[in-house]
């Protein structure tokens, strides 16, 4: 339903407090002015969710916060009341660890040929031989081969499908795998069957649909045999007994699956599915394809084009392929939704004007006002007093740097790798870069992503299309990376700032291109919101998500010339001055900010307290 949009309260759902609950509370959000109800992602989650972001089934509603029954319930006291709704949505990943996710299960099964295997950002070609066509699952507790010898892995029977048990986890088991396990179990017949279903290689349509009726079969026709013959079900379950009790064996059929399960440590080095973030459940989506943004979205557009919605509130554009395209394809779906972006801006930058949306979720506000509240003029003091309480004379600047590369180099150094690959083909393909060495391709690749000064550039390389501020957020990272490493040839530079500005086109680089802007947003999020954030603490009442630590306040003019920015542009925009992402509640902020109207008070507090607290410092170190 369409409503005012005044003012938005937000509501998270979890177990416990549902839709039931927030209906509860509507008809006093109504008598507060409130114009929306701002829910937290309900669509299907991993069981437990108790933020909803774990997504598992965009095709229904979380059952664990009311199903059906409680979503119709709140949107009728939504009606009655008049306020509309504001929803939150997760386009860019889905979790991956439990099998309610029947597109990854599904791809864990029959690898590159599942029918969802375009669904998923999945490299089916890497570089690495032993994973090719293989979906690599950092998910073990130990080296795999320490685990498997050690009972750690199990193959399970339920009726007539099997699947890999480790812990509390488990993983399908193609049934392809199966012929030595029946035959095993003396059932000659549905081994053939099994060992005669097409290969996971085999990816054309007619393949795919022939497995999938066949597989079917073959499942209902093991648990037809078990479920009226007790003999048959014991000689079945004996077979896999032994071969649980045979770590040779048990590997063998392993090693025959779509995927390899490896030590979760792997992760960071050996990756071949994009993530969010660092996270390995949860794998990230190809919404730019047509057909996995309808079935991804189909729901909650319907919900729209019925009236039950007004907005949609849009998680991480950042880490989609080309945002631009996807609010474009999002407005075009759902005409006159209220369409919100969750973007981080940094200082100076301003929203992609070309954007099909009304705003952002308002963290840039909240910065500007945590900011009015700092005193610039206390600036040297505060820093004076920083530096000698910690020894830490560096700027922000220079600890966020070093922090992006500590997560290049570690959380999402997998990421890189398959940066590297496109740089390599690229520079393979032109003599004049033959000669440079992976590695100087990857070093070249890790400081222009650590210079970035923005989360990304919204490049469109399909499209042609470079905007003004892309060159400059280029330009710039492009020159400083030059900068503190002149120990590369600075021509590989100047070739990687020609083919981030389409100046040098192709698919590789295209690729390139593309997936650089995708990979420096996690960069700059992980380094920033969680490392630099916690390791410059000059005023921490600044050290919040859309806030730049390195920015001591915000002068009223400022603010006004920026207010007038966003009431021109976006005068439907949100703004807040707390968010779910918030460390500290707005009182807290404006108590630490206050330092900043006394600094020689805070500073003459601070010698006072050290004195009083030398005598009872016992570990030898100075009383800070």
């Amino acid at each position: 339903m369409s409503a005012p949009r005044r003012c938005t309260y937000r509501v998270q759902l979890r177990p416990g407090s549902g839709f039931r609950e927030a209906a509860e509370i509507v008809p006093y959000l109504a008598r507060l002015g409130a114009s929306h109800l701002y829910t937290s992602p309900y669509l299907g989650a991993a069981p437990g969710s108790t933020h909803g972001y774990d997504v598992v089934d965009h095709g229904r509603v979380n059952g664990e916060l009311g199903g059906d029954a409680g979503h119709d319930a709140l949107r009728t006291r939504l009606r009655e009341t008049g306020l509309a709704h504001l929803i939150d949505l997760v386009p860019n990943h889905m979790a991956i660890g439990w099998p309610e996710n029947r597109w990854w299960w599904d791809v864990l099964e029959n690898g590159r040929s599942s029918r969802y295997a375009s669904y998923f950002d999945v490299d089916w070609d890497p570089p690495e031989s032993k994973l090719r066509d293989t979906v690599l699952l950092p998910v073990l507790p130990d080296h795999y081969g320490r685990v498997l010898e050690s009972g750690g892995l199990r193959l399970e029977r339920e009726d007539g499908r099997f699947r890999v048990r480790c812990g509390e986890q488990s993983y399908p088991c193609s049934p392809r795998t199966l012929d030595g396990v029946l035959a095993d179990a003396g059932l000659g017949d549905l081994a053939l069957e099994a060992s005669s279903l097409p290969s996971s290689d085999q990816d054309d349509a007619v393949s795919v649909a022939d497995r999938h009726v066949r597989k079917e079969r073959l499942a209902g026709e093991i648990a037809k045999r078990c479920g009226s013959d007790a003999d048959v079900a014991a000689r079945l379950d004996a077979a896999v007994a032994r071969l649980n009790s045979d770590p040779d064996a048990l590997d063998d059929l392993l090693s025959r699956q779509s995927y390899r399960l490896a030590f979760w440590r792997v992760a960071s080095q050996e990756l071949d599915y994009r993530r969010f973030f660092d996270i390995n459940d949860l794998a990230a989506l190809r919404v730019e394809r047509e057909h996995v943004f309808r079935d991804s979205h189909e729901l909650v557009l319907r919900w729209a084009r019925q009236g039950h919605l007004d907005g949609i509130r849009v998680d991480h554009p950042d880490g989609l392929r080309d945002p631009e395209e996807y609010f474009e394809r999002l407005a075009q779906a759902a005409p006159g939704t209220w369409l919100l972006a969750e973007k981080i801006l940094g200082p100076g930058e301003e929203l992609p004007a070309s954007w099909a949306v009304h705003g952002t979720t308002g963290y840039d506000f909240a910065a500007l006002a945590s900011g009015l509240f700092v005193d610039p003029a206390a600036e040297p003091q505060l820093t004076a007093l920083y530096a000698e309480v910690t020894g830490e004379h560096r700027s922000y600047g220079e600890i966020l740097y070093e922090a992006k590369h500590e997560v290049i180099r570690t959380s999402l150094a997998a990421d890189l790798e398959r940066l590297t690959v496109f740089f390599v083909r690229v520079c393979e393909a032109r003599r004049r870069y033959r000669d440079h060495t992976r590695t100087e391709l990857r070093e070249a690749l890790r400081e222009t992503v650590a210079c970035f000064p923005v989360y990304r550039s919204y490049v469109r390389a399909e499209r042609g299309i470079v905007r003004a501020d892309d060159e400059r957020s280029v330009g710039t990272a492009i020159a400083e990376a030059a900068r503190r490493r002149p120990d590369i040839d600075p021509e590989l530079f100047d070739l990687l700032r020609d083919i981030l500005l389409l100046r040098i086109t192709g698919p590789d680089e295209s690729g390139l291109v593309m997936r650089l802007q995708q990979y420096t947003a996690p960069v700059t999020a992980k380094g920033a919101e969680d490392t630099a954030f916690y390791r410059y603490a000059r005023l921490v009442s600044l050290n919040e998500v859309g806030g730049a630590p390195g920015r001591f306040g915000t002068t009223p003019t400022e603010s006004h010339e920026h207010n007038a920015r966003v009431q021109e542009r976006w005068p439907e925009t949100l703004l807040t001055t707390s968010t779910h992402d918030t460390k500290r509640s707005e009182d807290v902020r404006l108590r630490i900010a206050l330092l900043s109207q006394d600094p020689a008070a805070w500073t003459a507090a601070r010698g006072l307290w050290r004195t009083r607290a030398a005598s009872h410092r016992t570990d030898g170190l100075p009383a800070g």
